[in-house]
């Protein structure tokens, strides 16, 4: 089985048509239904259903579809790794992030390091945490950067920053004219919280539950400027990572204010596929962003 068959059997699936897959490898359309039909014959199943229309992927053709999208993913890689080492062209670094942090730290860091590394180019994608994981996995990331990881086996997991945590709110709230407050003032609080199902949601709730604190929930959101916009609206006080809103302090449009004795960090982490064999130039950035 050589890998141009696969490529074409992702191409089919991707372009949800044989002919245009066919026209995108130069070849016929019985040609390219030969290597669909030989690959059914190896795996001894049907991998799609052409007894509908339009035709369909069959639950092995879903599994299938997606494992050797992964392998064709981590095969172009490595040969694209050593073509560039050999012709020295440049290399695309491709980064997924979650929103915050590509808004707020990546274009300095990817400027610094691409002053400094004229063979590399970063390619950034700002993400859903879901989203970053994903990109990640089937290799159409080199690395992903994420908050409060989560602990999974396909996954090399680096630290890289802490930030405090602390309380946003707007000029004008009762909490503004405070430095720092006990987490029971709290309790009952108008609160703009993170989307259900986020890792950084799941840390405050225990945060809360661990002091018996009841919020308010009045607004969720997925991501941290939603989050910011609504604060500076004085609908609710939210927790967001203290860099995430310098500027907006600093312009007098947030407050920040410290909780007491707590000792509670946003933790960014850099994530990489296990086993994933990388061009230098990732594993130079990765160490360019751990030193600084």
């Amino acid at each position: 089985m050589q890998i141009e068959t696969l490529k074409q059997f992702c191409d089919v699936i991707r372009l949800r048509s044989f002919s245009r897959a066919a026209e995108l490898h130069g070849l016929t359309q019985s040609t390219l239904s030969q290597g669909v039909h030989l690959l059914e014959k190896t795996f001894n199943t049907a991998l799609i259903n052409r007894t509908v229309r339009p035709w369909q992927l069959t639950p092995e053709g879903e599994q299938c579809y997606r494992e050797i999208r992964e392998l064709v993913g981590r095969f172009e890689a490595l040969k694209k790794s050593f073509q560039a080492r050999k012709s020295n062209i440049k290399y695309n670094i491709r980064v997924a992030a979650i929103y915050s942090v590509g808004l707020r730290y990546m274009n300095t860091y990817i400027k610094n390091f691409k002053n400094k590394n004229e063979h590399a180019d970063i390619i950034l994608q700002c993400l859903h945490p879901d989203e970053v994981y994903e990109s990640v996995r089937s290799n159409e990331a080199d690395m992903g950067i994420v908050s409060f990881p989560n602990n999974m086996k396909i996954f090399d997991i680096t630290s890289w920053k802490n930030e405090p945590m602390v309380i946003a709110c707007a000029p004008d709230h009762n909490l503004a004219r405070k430095n720092k407050v006990d987490i029971t003032k709290l309790n009952g609080i108008n609160f703009i919280h993170f989307n259900n199902g986020l890792n950084i949601r799941r840390e405050i709730d225990q945060l809360f539950k661990r002091h018996a604190v009841k919020v308010h929930t009045v607004l969720e959101f997925d991501n941290i400027e939603a989050i910011k916009r609504a604060v500076e609206t004085n609908a609710g006080v939210a927790l967001l990572p203290l860099p995430a809103i310098e500027w907006e302090v600093a312009t007098d449009t947030l407050k920040s204010v410290t909780l007491n004795k707590i000792d509670f960090n946003r933790s960014l982490c850099i994530i990489t596929k296990k086993g994933k064999v990388f061009h230098r130039s990732v594993e130079t950035f990765i160490n360019h962003l751990k030193k600084n």
